[in-house]
């Protein structure tokens, strides 16, 4: 009987551990979100901003993903899920930080650190959702919430286009990127 469940055990981890690199390895797109960001810092949208989101299309196309870096919309919303230590948290995980200016995302390998909290303190980037009754954050005051969005070739990340928009991804004609002529 002990060794069925020692065997089930390892079976059950095994499995765990099997669905956990599946996810670990299709959302860690920090590779284009890092060349985006480099990029995005010499844009003038960041020299006129302080606090910015970056969001992935990953779907948008076969060979190609889609980062946005932007002002964000609304505050984040903290709830019984924002634990320190925590890769479930609905709050970003990552961020960068220059010239007094914030960029943060989500990647869920890596868990939610008191030094993010702390810098999304510091910008007042914090809403409490009041034990779930607020369902929405309040929304913050952006300059039009102009982003640029950066169309990378999955399978090369310095190749890549870029359109400086107030407008959505998929709202507007999108560059044409060749993934396999480079």
């Amino acid at each position: 009987m002990i060794n069925v469940l020692f065997v089930a055990s390892n079976v059950i981890a095994f499995v765990f551990t099997m669905f956990n690199a599946d996810v670990i390895q299709n959302t860690d797109y920090d590779e284009f979100i890092l060349m985006a960001i480099e990029d995005f810092t010499n844009s003038k949208i960041y020299k006129n901003g302080n606090i910015f989101s970056v969001s992935v299309y990953d779907d948008y196309d076969e060979d190609v993903i889609v980062i946005r870096i932007g002002e964000p919309s609304h505050k984040l919303l903290v709830t019984n899920k924002a634990i320190v230590g925590s890769y479930n948290s609905n709050l970003p995980t990552r961020i960068y930080r220059s010239d007094n200016k914030l960029i943060y995302w989500w990647n869920s390998r890596y868990p939610l650190t008191k030094e993010v909290f702390v810098h999304f303190s510091e910008y007042n980037l914090l809403q409490d959702d009041e034990d779930g009754f607020i369902p929405v954050p309040d929304k913050l005051v952006c300059n039009q919430c102009k982003a640029v969005h950066y169309y990378f070739c999955k399978t090369n990340v310095e190749i890549f286009k870029k359109v400086k928009t107030s407008k959505g991804v998929g709202y507007y004609k999108p560059p044409k990127i060749n993934c396999f002529d480079q």
